[in-house]
């Protein structure tokens, strides 16, 4: 059940001791005004390395009248992208020149979470320090954090912003990997864009073939270091449905829990539902409880050990069967030692899908003979390693 918050009310950022949960400080961004709550639709505020507080602030009163440092005289931070020390008081913001108007229309930047991004640097070979945000007007307003633009009553002093970069309202928080931004807006696509020069391009390098219905979807991100990324969301459908794609490539989706029928559904799905990878499983909330994905590979062996052979001739092949849940880019598949592979696997492995890889044994001197196949791929626990063992003769 929805219940309607009754105003007045205001928007509080809380500390307390973490050891003692002893209240240290406490901060009112609409105290002498109205509204300006802090939900950003489940995101949890962000930090830097310094402990700074980055959030959005939703639809609120906004003192249009500025002090000589260019903050609200009032104090009133309504509808604002903040930053705030680790005492709790705001040391820089930004607004958009419009924002009595976006409050009014409750089309507020509050509706969608803050991300800190890590040090790039620009054109001119300048570090530059940015945070990200986007809320209900479907623009992504990106902020240099060591000057966030403040209010301006005529344009957005600001470091860059994509007007209409998304193709819907934001009920939720981006992703990023690989120098590439991810977002997925209400009734939008999942789209990625990429970052040159700490700045974005203006269009999407790539986007699902999926439409997110309501809330759209805050996207979690799983890879093998910088290689074999994968960008995980959850529609809030009924049933809900979990999507796996390739972070390189947005169209190509790699899994989801609809392709094998009932056999991998999970329950109704619910607003502002993150995707949490932990020890190669993926857990999706619902209304009812929380479905656990769980990555696995099958290999018909861990070891394979050929007859003694004789010196400089190859042995009859011994085949090694490799079989996946979801879908896997295959990157290599390598042998050490006397020992060589061909396979059918191919660089793709579907949806449960399996291949054959048929290792031989040629000795290059007596005595025992040791090596490796190794397949490297897109899985959580990439690489999987069969242990080969011969002796010539």
């Amino acid at each position: 059940m929805f219940v309607k918050p009754l105003r007045p009310y205001t928007g509080w950022l809380i500390s307390y001791n973490i050891n003692s949960l002893v209240q240290t400080g406490v901060l009112n961004i609409t105290p002498n005004g109205n509204e300006g709550s802090i939900w950003a639709s489940g995101a949890g505020p962000a930090a830097d390395s310094a402990g700074n507080i980055y959030f959005l602030a939703a639809n609120g009163t906004f003192d249009t009248t500025l002090n000589a440092n260019g903050f609200p005289k009032q104090g009133d931070y309504g509808n604002a992208f903040m930053k705030v020390t680790p005492g709790l008081k705001v040391a820089d913001y930004f607004t958009m020149f419009n924002t009595v108007g976006e409050s009014n229309a409750d089309e507020d930047l509050g509706s969608g979470g803050a991300l800190v991004l890590p040090d790039m640097i620009d054109a001119n070979h300048k570090t530059r320090h940015l945070a990200v945000g986007a809320g209900k007007d479907q623009n992504i307003y990106l902020v240099d954090r060591d000057n966030m633009g403040k209010f301006n009553p005529k344009n957005n002093n600001i470091y860059q912003e994509l007007a209409g970069g998304l193709g819907g309202e934001e009920f939720a928080m981006p992703a990023f990997f690989n120098n590439t931004l991810y977002y997925g807006g209400a009734g939008d696509v999942l789209r990625a864009f990429q970052f040159a020069s700490a700045r974005l391009d203006s269009n999407p390098t790539s986007t699902t073939r999926t439409v997110l219905e309501y809330p759209g979807t805050t996207p979690s991100i799983s890879a093998n270091g910088t290689n074999f990324g994968i960008v995980w969301a959850a529609e809030n459908s009924d049933p809900a449905v979990l999507h796996a794609y390739d972070a390189s490539d947005l169209a190509n989706e790699l899994y989801n829990s609809t392709q094998a029928g009932a056999r991998d559904q999970f329950g109704a799905g619910n607003k502002f539902i993150t995707p949490m990878i932990a020890n190669g499983k993926v857990y999706v909330g619902t209304t009812t409880g929380v479905g656990v994905f769980g990555h696995w590979i099958r290999l018909s062996t861990l070891f394979l050990g050929f007859p003694p052979q004789p010196v400089h001739t190859k042995s009859a092949p011994t085949v090694v069967t490799f079989t996946s849940n979801a879908g896997l880019t295959i990157k290599s598949i390598t042998t050490t030692g006397d020992f060589a592979q061909t396979s059918n696997c191919g660089n793709r492995l579907a949806v449960g899908g399996s291949c054959t890889i048929s290792v031989t044994f040629t000795p290059t001197q007596k005595g025992n003979r040791s090596g490796k196949l190794t397949i490297t791929d897109s899985a959580p626990d990439s690489p999987h390693v069969v242990n080969l063992d011969g002796t010539g003769r």
